[in-house]
């Protein structure tokens, strides 16, 4: 028996069947298909309710091997469709190698004066060693920080010492909430409304109501940490280093901002306006089970700024599969890659509040464009966010925050500072995000 075009067959246990297959390849697939039919021919859809005679025709003995079946099938799919996305990536990655070398005279060399100068561990896995380190710290600093609680207001004071508790578990979120204070960065600025310090949200943030599995404990004590020492902050396995660096750059220039939007992130509307007047919104899957081991912080941030980058109206990013989805009417979608193209200047723009203007180099521009970077860095408008050709490997954005003796230091959103020699940096920049 052959079936062709569209038509309702019963199975005995009503399981719903929908499948359509191309030859040579699968194209679709949901449910349970038959091993005996022929795969150029065959479109099967409709609810399974009673034809047991129809299954040995179809070369189905019984319910369960149509189930297998299907199984089989589903695996095939996802297998074809695997191959089919590396292949697109190949064409589309040769494609974009081809225009960064002709038009915008971009290296694609794999890099030599690169090193790593500052490799500290995540504010969620830190080294036994700097467990160890951050411990001897509290200890002999326990006076200096006595001295310095007792100069802060007296709200100020209670608020400082209502978290402690919060912090007993990590020995490194301590340490971090100590050398704030010592280093004069408690109470702290406010926030972008003029509302708020950096100490009055974090201790807002630890009693405010916060959506399911937010977990308040360890949210306040890898914010802390990251506020300390931003360079912890670490993509992970996620293609993120535009949203990433906005998020670093954030953590670094007003902290007490950065918390806010945490705030809002974390409690149960999930909904907060960014400086720039746009609104962030919590991710449905924001702690999806393969967030790449990232902090707390970061997988309730980073789908909401990776869906603001966004270059297409429509255009959403989808966390879980850590891709960008192309939507038509809210019906169907076309995924089309991981990354953000020119997306970082928005939302810099969205959090810092001020404009960043993306700066292409081109072939025929590229010194013009390098002495008005390095001119914005002497001038004190950085860390500038700048997109490169990484190392011979695909794109990478990464935040310049100083230039000194021929050397190009920067912060790698994979929780690094690094540097390179000027001549190699500059051969390899696609475009930079310089503020006004």
């Amino acid at each position: 028996m052959s079936i062709t075009g569209s038509q309702s067959i019963g199975l005995p246990d009503q399981q719903s069947v929908k499948a359509v297959i191309l030859a040579p390849a699968a194209i679709a697939y949901q449910g349970a298909m038959p091993t005996g039919a022929t795969p150029d021919k065959v479109e099967l859809t409709g609810t399974v309710k009673a034809a047991p005679g129809l299954l040995p025709e179809l070369g189905i003995q019984s319910a369960e091997a149509a189930s297998r079946a299907g199984e089989s099938i589903k695996r095939n799919v996802e297998e074809i469709e695997k191959q089919a996305s590396k292949l697109l990536t190949r064409s589309t990655g040769l494609a974009i190698d081809s225009t960064k070398w002709l038009f915008l005279g971009a290296s694609l060399r794999r890099f030599r004066t690169r090193t790593i100068d500052f490799d500290p561990s995540p504010v969620n896995h830190p080294l036994p060693a700097e467990i160890q380190r951050a411990k001897v710290q509290l200890v002999a600093d326990a006076q200096a920080e006595q001295s310095w609680i007792a100069k802060l207001a007296p709200g100020d004071r209670e608020r400082y010492q209502e978290l402690i508790p919060l912090l007993q578990h990590s020995p490194m979120a301590r340490r971090a909430w100590q050398k704030l204070l010592l280093d004069g960065r408690l109470p702290g600025n406010k926030d972008s409304l003029g509302q708020e310090t950096l100490l009055a949200h974090l201790h807002a943030l630890s009693r405010q109501p916060l959506a399911r599995r937010v977990d308040r404990q360890k949210l306040i004590s890898e914010l802390i940490s990251e506020i300390e020492e931003p360079v912890r902050i670490d993509q992970r396995g996620k293609d993120t280093c535009a949203a990433t660096n906005g998020q670093i750059l954030l953590a670094r220039k007003n902290p007490a901002e950065y918390v806010r939007l945490l705030r809002g992130l974390a409690a149960p509307a999930g909904k907060v306006q960014m400086h720039g007047g746009h609104y962030l919104e919590r991710s449905s899957d924001w702690n999806a089970s393969n967030d790449g081991k990232r902090s707390v912080s970061a997988r309730l941030i980073i789908p909401s700024l990776m869906s603001e980058g966004q270059l297409f109206r429509g255009e959403r990013y989808n966390n879980t599969q850590d891709r960008n989805e192309l939507w038509f009417y809210d019906r169907w979608f076309v995924s089309f890659g991981s990354g953000l193209l020119l997306g970082s200047s928005r939302i810099n723009s969205q959090l810092q509040g001020r404009n960043y203007h993306n700066q292409l180099f081109l072939r025929w521009n590229r010194q013009q464009k390098w002495q008005e970077l390095k001119a914005a860095v002497n001038q004190g408008k950085g860390p500038i966010p700048v997109a490169m050709s990484w190392d011979g490997d695909g794109d990478h954005v990464v935040q310049i925050y100083r230039i000194a003796q021929g050397r190009i230091h920067y912060t790698n959103s994979w929780g690094q500072q690094e540097s390179m020699s000027e001549k190699e940096f500059s051969a390899h920049v696609i475009s930079a995000d310089i503020p006004d």
